[in-house]
Order: structure tokens, then sequence, then C-alpha cells
């Protein structure tokens, strides 16, 4: 006599959801999701999902603050996050004085609408973007209702994903520019050679593996705290390459994110999420306790993020949205150290840039283009400052989602290194490709664990990175020519790596 049958997967139950969700069977999609996370408590895929189909702001917001918990690298859930909740802390209209009346208040301009009625429609116009947003799929068609999906960064599932095109995802990176670029293609030899692919690395136990070796130069900077649903909880910490000398830096207790050191780490520069969920980018001079400046011209720039500074100190690359723009542009900004600031619209596209740096020579930037919302993939793309010509640098499709690349400042060794989530394993690796796109991308560390977020060392001979491959979100010291592997930090708390500057 047979028993009864096992019951669904925990993997069927998910594809089951994702499957009735397409459909827009979200009844049915519900309560399957809430079964895989009753068991799975960390599936990131199924938190996702749930937002996508959660009946109110208030669940969406909840599951959207899961998901940054599991993973605070999904830059998509927290910019979802982010939409929703400026939505609800967006400033009611200011009182009218006793006795006036809308045409009293306002005798230049006729008002023929209600400003509750304005501000009712504008709340459920935003609503319904969010949702949008939440259900497009990356690369398929928004009207074809039986393939709706969240609009996914660090999250992929590769049982209900399309094929990729023949050839697409081995086809090398398009080197051809975008237009006609005039950025040179030079290989110098590097004056060592370096082993990426050594001895593959694999996830450890929680026993930390033995701190950076003294000697290595400049400063790290990391966020460093618990994070409850919001990395920027996270205060910012520096810290020597050994790991001593650890010192809180972001001003009077602040918390931000993104922090990034100058050349010669005497500036910082950090987003700020201020009382109004405004997010500036602040730079504060580390010698002069007190001190800040922030860019507060015109035009208005909301959701300024991801600061990156210029091999002479500078300038500052950033991205940021207009206040009339749903997308994340690059921007270039100077001024900060005193004078007149300037200010300079990089892009003007329907993606989203995301993780600008610049080349050695202060003349190129290598960023993440998303080009989802005109139906493309996530691309890496090489952008010549004067000329405003463009490459790509990668062109795998949705083969790999590429994030937060750093060019090295070490002209021998013309690599940009960057984060990458592969489509197979659903999980995040390092992976570097040549600055001039000679070659494809190549794995870099091999692990089976989430690697995120490298930074090059000042003489571009090692890699910061933060990885949970010991059981906690901790940084990590990596000998590129070697391929020895370093723990900077230990303890409970989520440690992310963000800079490494002379």
């Amino acid at each position: 006599m047979t028993g009864p049958e096992p019951g669904p997967s925990t993997e069927e139950l998910l594809q089951k959801g994702i499957q009735a969700a397409r459909a827009r069977d979200f009844s049915t999609a519900r309560p399957l999701f809430e079964q895989v996370v009753a068991r799975d408590e960390r599936n990131e895929v199924a938190w996702f999902w749930l937002a996508a189909v959660a009946q109110s702001p208030e669940e969406k917001r909840a599951h959207l603050a899961k998901v940054i918990e599991i993973n605070p690298l999904n830059d998509r859930a927290k910019r979802l996050l982010d939409q929703l909740e400026s939505r609800v802390s967006a400033p009611a209209e200011p009182a009218q004085p006793a006795g006036t009346t809308p045409e009293a208040a306002a005798p230049s301009e006729p008002r023929t609408l209600n400003v509750a009625l304005i501000v009712g429609v504008l709340a459920v116009i935003g609503l319904v973007i969010v949702v949008a947003l939440l259900l497009n799929r990356r690369g398929d068609d928004p009207q074809d209702a039986a393939e709706v999906t969240p609009d996914q960064s660090s999250v992929q599932v590769q049982p209900t994903e399309p094929a990729p095109v023949a050839g697409e995802a081995d086809a090398p990176a398009d080197t051809a520019p975008t237009p006609t670029s005039s950025i040179p293609t030079r290989t110098p030899v590097p004056t060592w050679t370096p082993a990426p692919s050594a001895t593959p690395l694999s996830r450890g136990p929680a026993t930390p593996l033995a701190p950076p070796p003294t000697g290595l130069g400049g400063q790290i900077v990391i966020r460093s705290g618990l994070v409850l649903g919001d990395e920027r909880l996270q205060p910012i910490v520096m810290l020597s390459p050994d790991g001593s000398g650890a010192r809180t830096v972001s001003e009077n207790g602040e918390r931000g994110t993104s922090p990034a050191l100058s050349p010669g780490g005497n500036y910082l520069a950090y987003v700020e999420v201020t009382s109004t969920r405004e997010e500036i980018i602040k730079v504060i001079p580390l010698t002069r306790p007190g001190a800040a400046w922030f860019w507060g011209g015109t035009p208005r720039l909301d959701r300024q993020d991801m600061p990156a500074w210029s091999p002479d100190g500078n300038w500052i690359a950033f991205t940021a949205t207009g206040y009339s723009d749903q997308l994340r542009d690059l921007y270039l900004v100077t001024g900060f150290a005193g004078g007149e600031a300037t200010l300079e619209r990089l892009t003007e596209d329907n993606s989203v840039e995301s993780w600008p740096s610049f080349s050695p020579d202060g003349t190129q930037l290598v960023y993440s283009i998303d080009m989802s919302p005109s139906g493309g993939a996530t691309e890496l793309r090489v952008l010549d400052i004067a000329s405003r010509q463009f490459r790509n640098l990668t062109g795998n499709g949705n083969a790999m989602i590429e994030s937060s690349p750093d060019w090295s400042p070490n002209p021998d060794l013309p690599y940009i290194v960057f984060h990458a989530q592969e489509a197979e394993t659903g999980k995040p690796s390092i992976y570097w490709v040549p600055a001039n796109g000679s070659a494809p991308a190549e794995k870099l560390i091999e692990s089976d664990a989430n690697d995120v977020h490298p930074r090059f060392s000042p003489d571009g001979r090692h890699i910061v990175f933060s990885s949970d491959r010991t059981g906690n979100w901790d940084v990590f010291v990596y000998t590129i020519e070697t391929g020895d592997l370093f723990q900077l930090t230990t303890g409970t708390q989520v440690d992310i790596a963000n800079d490494w500057a002379q």
C-alpha cells in the first residue's frame, strides 16, 4: 500500500504562483507565494512577487522592505519602495487663511479643479505607475497580459524566463561604437599576470577568514549596521584595509547610503535622505566638521544617488531624476570645493542609468544601463564625456544583469570590475571585462555565495567587495594576482563595501 503522494515542492509552488500572476489571476497567485515564504522566509523572488500582487500599498511596502532586508543591493526594490513612500509622505496642501476662497488665494492663476481632487488623482496615478513598474517584465510587451512579471533587478526565475535569442547569451561584447566613438582602443601590457580563475572559492563556515595584510594603503568606506528593511539606516564607516581604525564619519550621527571618498580622502560624498524624504548628495570635508555642500540650484533634481569622483577630485558623476521625470539619468556637478557650482546633464533617454565610474584619465564613464523600459536588457556602457558618444561594453542580453561597475585606476591593468546577477544561478557574482571591450566578461571570483559591489584598491591590484559567504553580509578583500581572499569585517551587522580611495 503506497502512501499519499508528496505535495508540490517549494519551487513548484513558486512557478505556479508566477504563472497565475502573469495571467493576472492574483487571487490564486497570492496564497501560492504565501506558502513559499512560509516554507522559505528568505525567498527573495517570492517576496518580490508578493509585492507585485499585493492588495494594498501597505502590503506592497511591507513586502518590498522584506526583499531589501534579504538583499540590501536590490536597487529596484528600493526604488519602488521610495516611490510608494514618497506618495504617502507628500506634503499636504497648505491651509488657506480664514475667509479666503481658492480664487482669492491665487488671483493670478484661476483654479478650475479642487485641490483635494487634484492630489487624489495624482495619488491614484502614482499608485498605478508603481503597480505597472512592479508588473512590468523586462523585454516583454506590456500589452501581453500572459507575460506579466515584476520589474526585477536581483531576482531571476530561470525556469519561466524566455529562452534567449539564438547566440545571445554567448555573444561577445558589442564593441562597435554608437555612434562612431573617439575612445582609443589601447591594450597596455600588465606588469604582472593576474590569475582571475585560480582556485574557485566556495561558501565557507561561519569562522572568519584571515584579515588582510598591513600595508595595502588607502581607506575603505562601508555602510555598517543593522538593516531593518532600509539600507539608509546604516551609518557610514571608514577603516584601514587591514580592518583597523574604524570610525563613523556620517555627520552628527546621520545615516546615509552610496558613500564615496574623493581622491586623497579629504571629502566624503554620500546620499542623505531629508525629513521630507528628498534624496540629496551631500559632500562633507573630513578635515572640517560641520561644513557641507549639496546641489540646491536649478534644475531641481530628485532621487540623487550613486556619486562617483573624477580622478582629479573636481567633479562628481551621479544619477538623479528631474521632478517631471520617472527614470534616472546621469549628471556631472562641480563647485563643491569652492566657487560657482556647475551642473551638466549627460544622458536623457528611455533607460535607467546607475553606478557611474570614471576612467583613470577622467574622460570617460562606465555605467550600468537598464533598457527594460524600452524593451531591452541591462548592460554596461562607456560614455565619452566630451563628445557624449557611447559604446556598449557588454552584450549578453538577459543572461546577466550587470551592476556596480568600477574602472581600475591602474593604466597597466585596463579592466572594469562589476557584479552581475546570473540568470542560471539567480546569484550575483564578481566579473571583470577589458575596458576597451576586446574580450567578453570573465568571472573573477568563483563562489556559491552572493558577492556584490566590487571596488578596486588605489593601485588596482586588490578588490574590496561584500559577500554573505560566511553566513553574514561582511566585507572581503581579494588579491587579483594571487587569488588570495581576506575578511575585513565580522559580526552580526550588515556590512556593504562602497569605496576604496588613497
